[in-house]
């Protein structure tokens, strides 16, 4: 029977990987999960939607195109390239 809403193990289950890494990745929030007391929750359209964007290659393009696109704003207001921990301090997400 599917679920739309799932626990750690059925969504390690329907991406085919270890309850361990589910877990870690929704901790890191790598992959889109909700906690639910001390238990995580994770919605299929969700995780259909992340597979189709291609997972973890996707969230590591993502925060790189996010990352380039703060150091260029950074660059225009002040005319110099600034290390990325000072932009990502300057700019909490």
């Amino acid at each position: 029977m599917a679920h739309d809403v799932m626990t750690a193990e059925q969504a390690a289950e329907f991406l085919q990987t270890s309850r361990a890494t589910i877990v870690r990745k929704a901790r890191a929030g790598e992959l889109p999960a909700a906690k639910l007391g001390r238990e995580w929750r994770f919605r299929r359209a969700d995780l259909d939607r992340w597979l189709r964007r291609g997972g973890d290659r996707y969230e590591k393009l993502v925060e790189a195109a996010m990352d380039e696109e703060l150091r260029k704003r950074i660059r225009e207001d002040t005319g110099e390239w600034i290390p990325i921990e000072e932009v990502m301090a300057r700019y909490p997400a």
